[in-house]
């Protein structure tokens, strides 16, 4: 996993060695998940992220 900021307030902040629980993935490649760390909801692009 790598970091991102969120550019819009609907976007979750991912950090190294987060996991997200993955609730939908988008045609656009990114995905919609709950952050485990933060239980906070929301967009992140998918290529963040790999599964586990």
């Amino acid at each position: 996993m790598y970091q991102y900021r969120p550019q819009n307030e609907d976007e979750l902040e991912l950090r190294e060695g987060d996991r997200v629980d993955v609730m939908q993935q988008c045609d656009d490649g990114w995905f919609v998940g709950v952050s485990r760390r933060t239980q906070k909801f929301g967009t992140f692009p998918g290529n963040y992220v790999a599964p586990v």
